[in-house]
């Protein structure tokens, strides 16, 4: 394993991209880890490894023009969602939309998608298992309502 203090040492700085699943992106992980790099070395910190997902919601935020397919700044809990649904033939990603645009609200939610509290909660059980994200955490929502639009965006 690679510490800081290594590179620190040799003087390098490492940029890491998301999961690498497609040999055929290679050239979209390569960008993912430079930018990684770009506003690590930005922001001052001292770190000498930068992970692309920790500045993912900067990057759609700011700059998202393209460069990297849409898929390519999902999660990899957001993909396992992805997945489960295409698999299962379930609406996952459909009820943690309207869970996250809701505000989190469960009756906002349920009454949407008509559903009953008790079956939105069991199946928000799963989604959170699935997902493996803090959907507590502001940014984090942030970035999945991010996600989902880029991926309703995509499929219009």
């Amino acid at each position: 394993e690679i510490s800081g203090e290594y590179l620190e040492k040799m003087g390098y700085i490492l940029g890491l991209s998301n999961e690498f699943t497609n040999i055929n992106q290679s050239s979209v992980y390569m960008k993912q880890a430079d930018y990684a790099v770009e506003i690590g070395n930005q922001m001052g910190d001292k770190t000498r490894i930068y992970h692309f997902r920790e500045f993912i919601l900067k990057y759609i935020l700011t700059r998202f023009d393209g460069t990297f397919p849409a898929e390519c700044l999902y999660s990899t809990g957001l993909l396992s969602l992805i997945e489960h649904d295409k698999d299962r033939n379930t609406d996952y990603i459909q009820t943690l939309d309207v869970y996250l645009r809701n505000e989190m609200r469960i009756t906002a939610t349920s009454n949407e998608l008509f559903l009953h509290r008790s079956s939105l909660l069991n199946r928000l059980d799963k989604i959170r298992n699935i997902l493996d994200e803090d959907l507590e955490d502001p940014d984090t929502r942030l970035y999945l309502r991010a996600c989902l639009y880029l991926m309703k965006k995509r499929d219009a």
